[in-house]
């Protein structure tokens, strides 16, 4: 299984499809398995990431003031890539292009912020 990142509408009368054409990425967010060895890991928490590790409880669906709150979570976590590859085994461009997927979807949700937000899931 996969980890995904999605648009999410904040009402049933939005259409999500009016949004998702503006994405110029993947929706891939990882493995499932990432949950915990990576989104969960507790070095991220030492970073200050505190919307991260919740992943590794369930689906995490952000809105409003969470979605700059991710954005910087996401940028600790680029800022310290190398250590988190090294503790986690997992291959620092591949952690890039995930972060690089969420954050695009999260550049859309602040221009509609609004309407919607994303789920990472």
């Amino acid at each position: 299984m996969s980890l995904l990142v999605n648009l999410v509408s904040k009402s049933p009368d939005v259409c999500i499809e009016d949004f998702e054409e503006m994405l110029t990425r993947q929706d891939l967010f990882g493995f499932e398995v990432w949950r915990k060895t990576l989104w969960g890991h507790k070095y991220l928490e030492k970073l200050g990431c505190v919307l991260l590790p919740k992943l590794k409880h369930g689906d995490l669906y952000l809105y409003d003031n969470d979605l700059e709150n991710i954005k910087q979570e996401f940028e600790k976590v680029l800022l310290n890539l190398s250590i988190i590859q090294d503790i986690t085994n997992i291959d620092s461009e591949t952690i890039k292009q995930r972060i690089y997927n969420a954050l695009e979807a999260v550049r859309v949700a602040q221009l509609h912020v609004d309407k919607i937000g994303i789920v990472l899931w």
